[in-house]
């Protein structure tokens, strides 16, 4: 299992990534809109030259989970913050995720953040179940954060 940096090539993967993730929160909420691979990989493209980190999970074969996350400033302070972490339905449960956070808190915490948060679909309770697990303190709504170790 490889983790790293994503760069601007792993754009297509990630937008497939992401559209397995739309149809599955559509599945949850019917208001939830799938947007197309192009539309998907337009916006990520945005978001990359914004700023937005993604880091990759797979093998040199294929990409099978991304996370995509920025650093908010606050002031003096840093704070992670996780916006989607995406498995294929294939690779869950084979610790793709678990490494996949390993690597975006210790690079976190490479940058000098001291808090982590991330975002969760209401609905989504088995998303729930695993952001716990990872020591977040989850609010209604799914809102979670946690200090960095």
């Amino acid at each position: 299992m490889i983790i790293r940096k994503a760069t601007k090539k792993d754009l297509k993967s990630i937008a497939e990534l992401l559209n397995e993730y739309t149809k599955y929160e559509h599945s949850l909420n019917k208001k939830i809109r799938v947007e197309s691979l192009k539309e998907l990989k337009r916006e990520e493209k945005k978001h990359f030259s914004e700023g937005c980190i993604y880091f990759i999970a797979g093998d040199n074969r294929e990409s099978v989970g991304c996370l995509n996350a920025n650093i908010d400033r606050r002031g003096k302070s840093k704070i992670g913050v996780i916006h989607n972490l995406i498995i294929t339905k294939n690779a869950r449960g084979k610790g793709y995720g678990n490494k996949l956070i390993e690597f975006a808190f210790n690079y976190f915490k490479k940058k000098g953040c001291k808090r982590v948060k991330t975002f969760i679909h209401g609905a989504n309770k088995n998303a729930k179940g695993f952001w716990e697990k990872q020591g977040f303190e989850l609010e209604e709504g799914y809102s979670g954060s946690m200090k960095l170790k």
